[in-house]
């Protein structure tokens, strides 16, 4: 049995929207713009 335990970004906005949506603001506010899940966001 294989656990993930940090989905990528689309797998993270596909599966859970408001963990995707934290995590983005969080990268935001850090200035880690390129860690960004542009597809989605825009």
């Amino acid at each position: 049995m294989v656990i993930q335990i940090q989905p990528t970004s689309k797998a993270l906005y596909d599966q859970d929207y408001y963990l995707w949506i934290r995590k983005t603001i969080n990268q935001l506010r850090a200035g880690q713009f390129s860690s960004v899940d542009l597809d989605n966001l825009l």
